[in-house]
């Protein structure tokens, strides 16, 4: 082999070892990327990973919410939704934030609840929304200030 050929494969080997590494280092970002999916779901097969689930909070809708008293604790309330993931792939639930605003436009109190808060019970550890699909949320505010007069519900 002539030292130009052994020049040139040791580029070559640096280059893709440089590569492998970026791949590797971006995995939590690019995996995220539909185009980049697809090869790292092939490498997480040859290789025993597992791909993090996609996520997109802004693809999920709140649809139909709704405030009540609360009917157990004097001064709370309940807000239920109903929450659509409207992405062309099922995904995690997210976390919501639920916030209070005064007239003013003020922010007077606010939430964030996790899945395990506002799901039933039966719905399991690790369950996904699935495309399309409605699902019923329910919140509650054990003592919510009377100077609100709206309320905000958002995925994250």
């Amino acid at each position: 082999m002539s030292r130009r050929a052994a020049w040139g494969a040791g580029i070559l080997l640096a280059t893709l070892g440089l590569a492998i590494q970026l791949f590797w280092l971006q995995f939590d970002t690019w995996s995220r990327n539909p185009h980049l999916r697809v090869a790292y779901t092939a490498a997480c097969v040859a290789l025993s990973c597992t791909v993090p689930a996609q996520r997109s909070p802004q693809h999920i809708s709140v649809r139909g919410l709704a405030v009540r008293s609360h009917p157990q604790v004097a001064g709370g309330l309940v807000v239920e939704a109903t929450l659509v993931n409207e992405a062309s792939f099922a995904q995690p639930f997210p976390a919501l934030e639920l916030r209070l605003w005064n007239l003013a436009g003020e922010a007077v109190a606010m939430r964030r609840c996790e899945p395990e808060e506002y799901l039933p019970v039966s719905r399991g550890a690790g369950a996904v929304m699935r495309t399309m699909t409605p699902v019923r949320a329910a919140l509650a505010f054990r003592s919510a200030p009377l100077e609100a007069v709206n309320v905000t519900l958002e995925a994250l």
